[in-house]
């Protein structure tokens, strides 16, 4: 077991080593492939430090170098904390969210919908502000993305504490701002709040006085059948 444990750490340093210098030669392509036939190994453990180093790659990258490069990503997050990734690569995953390709937009959510899944890293997660981004990809093209969103959000509701999140005056304000965009957009956001309030009477509450719930009822009483029927669809329990 010590000499199995032993020749590990050398090949996890031995394939950093190799990993480090492709990434300064600028062969981010190289780098990527060595993680990923790295990470496939069982017990085999690469420095979080190539994270940030990776991320500058993905401007402007061909799809199907993003597909390999999120992959080595997501195996190499799984081993980060939640405390590193959320407060010491906040500038990573902006760049995520605001990236064009969906493909990167969900990896970075994934990474969120890991923390807010224990409450331990809520605080830290309302301290940084990572979380109005769920809301404002609610508007994304890609239905991947705003299902990663929609999970994110509503996990919130778990908690008393992400509550306080997701119906602070911030999250209220964002929610109501991406709602007015369109018709499909309001009818995520009641997805959001109908599966939270599903969960939790305190949801319901600031449903309620932030209007959300007045929002729904008045659709699905509308003297328009589509908008009625739409509002039907969307939230049968509430209705």
């Amino acid at each position: 077991q010590c000499i199995t444990q032993s020749t590990e750490a050398v090949v996890s340093t031995q394939s950093t080593g190799i990993i480090q210098r492709a990434i300064n030669n600028g062969k981010y392509e190289e780098a990527v492939d060595a993680i990923n036939i790295v990470c496939s190994q069982p017990g085999i453990v690469l420095p979080e430090s190539l994270v940030p180093q990776l991320f500058p790659s993905l401007t402007n990258a061909e799809e199907g170098y993003l597909a390999k490069c999120c992959k080595a990503l997501e195996k190499l997050l799984q081993f980060t904390s939640i405390n590193t990734i959320i407060c010491q690569m906040e500038v990573q995953l902006k760049q995520g969210f605001e990236h064009s390709s969906p493909l990167v937009k969900t990896l970075c959510l994934r990474q969120l919908h890991r923390a807010v899944l224990d409450r331990r890293n809520l605080k830290m997660i309302g301290e940084v502000g990572v979380m109005k981004y769920a809301i404002m990809l609610l508007v994304d093209e890609e239905l991947s993305v705003v299902r990663e969103c929609n999970k994110i959000l509503v996990a919130l509701a778990a908690y008393d504490e992400g509550i306080l999140i997701l119906f602070s005056d911030q999250g209220v304000k964002l929610l109501k701002e991406v709602m007015s965009k369109s018709e499909t957009i309001r009818y995520r956001v009641f997805d959001v709040i109908i599966d939270s309030i599903l969960i939790s009477d305190q949801a319901l509450e600031c449903a309620n006085t932030a209007a959300f719930t007045a929002k729904m009822l008045e659709d699905l009483e509308s003297p328009d059948v589509l908008l009625q029927l739409t509002a039907l669809e969307t939230s049968p329990d509430l209705s």
